[in-house]
């Protein structure tokens, strides 16, 4: 998250005369490192903690994945704002369903 953000917002922010332009600018890097995240993050559960690539767990980070894939291929400010809320949301579900002891029935 600390990359991510390092990349919205540079050492160098009294020198950004648009923010959105900045954005849009730096959107690809923004969403590209967000998605290889999601992944390792996926990946980890699958391969330290051996639980199934297949789950219904995997609907909340799957609905992240399109979202950051949109943002990704999409220049529509619009679509971006939703992006942001949503995202949002979704990550506090992840950690609301996450953070309990055997979510979805598989225990850690």
């Amino acid at each position: 998250m600390y990359v991510v953000s390092s990349l919205l917002i540079p050492a160098e922010a009294g020198q950004i005369r648009s923010w959105r332009a900045h954005y849009f600018d730096v959107r690809v890097r923004i969403f590209s490192l967000s998605l290889a995240i999601l992944a390792a993050m996926v990946l980890c559960t699958v391969l330290l903690l051996g639980h199934p690539l297949v789950h219904p767990r995997r609907i909340l980070p799957g609905s992240l994945a399109v979202l950051f894939a949109a943002g990704l291929v999409s220049k529509d400010p619009k679509l971006h704002a939703a992006i942001t809320v949503v995202s949002w949301v979704l990550l506090l579900a992840i950690a609301a369903v996450f953070t309990r002891p055997a979510s979805f029935g598989v225990a850690p």
